[in-house]
């Protein structure tokens, strides 16, 4: 009987280690979740072989947008040249262009700042800038005031720019009221990872499951005394 008492005990402490191993596993999952979602949300190029095709999780203006390149003029690319299918909305811009800094130059920056922040990035895979001179991608939008659609230069390679040799920069507007060119234009779009399910707090989870783990040790106990 004595033997069979001991047995017993050594059986429950190893339930009870086996169960704090457990929880400290689970607890170590929900709270690395979090982490693993926000890098979903990093800002990256996105390549097709060795060629810059776009960028993904760009913040502009507060909101997450993915950009692609396209080349084509702009009726082909965005279905017709209306402020209706522009990626920003038309408000954040002023007459003259002149005006403060408006949305197109916001992800201008953002994308800039991708550039700078990859280590000897050759600016040349980007699709549609092929030389180091006066090549740029557009993005284009619609004044009101002035009646028509109009080029943003969203960013723009060239020599002499303010940025050094080579460099990404930003300029105003180019008018283009009477011709739709074939040029590289760039699509935004809101963040398809923006769209994903969100990952509930890890201390909701972690709670809930270390109590539910609790209660079941607990009614395991008062049966087997």
């Amino acid at each position: 009987m004595i033997i069979f008492n001991k047995i017993r005990r050594t059986s429950r402490r190893f339930r009870s280690a086996m169960t704090a191993n457990v929880l400290l596993l689970v607890t170590a999952v929900l709270f690395s979740a979090p982490a693993a979602a926000g890098a979903i949300l990093s800002p990256s190029l996105t390549l097709s072989g060795t060629q810059v095709t776009g960028a993904t999780n760009l913040s502009v203006d507060g909101g997450l947008y993915d950009v692609l390149f396209v080349e084509g003029t702009c009726a082909s690319v965005y279905g017709t040249c209306s402020q209706s299918s522009f990626p920003f909305p038309y408000t954040h811009y002023t007459w003259p262009a002149t005006g403060p800094v408006d949305t197109a130059k916001l992800a201008t920056i953002a994308f800039a700042n991708l550039f700078n922040a990859t280590p000897d990035f050759d600016l040349l895979s980007i699709y549609g800038i092929t030389s180091t001179s006066n090549q740029r991608i557009s993005t284009p939008i619609y004044l009101p005031a002035a009646g028509y659609w109009v080029m943003a230069e969203t960013w723009r390679l060239n020599t002499t720019n303010a940025l050094g040799t080579g460099a990404m920069s930003q300029r105003a507007f180019a008018y283009d009221s009477t011709t739709d060119a074939d040029r590289v234009l760039a699509v935004w779009s809101p963040a398809q990872s923006a769209a994903a399910p969100g990952i509930p707090e890890p201390g909701t989870l972690a709670i809930f499951s270390l109590g539910l783990l609790g209660l079941g040790l607990n009614r395991r106990q008062r049966k087997n005394p």
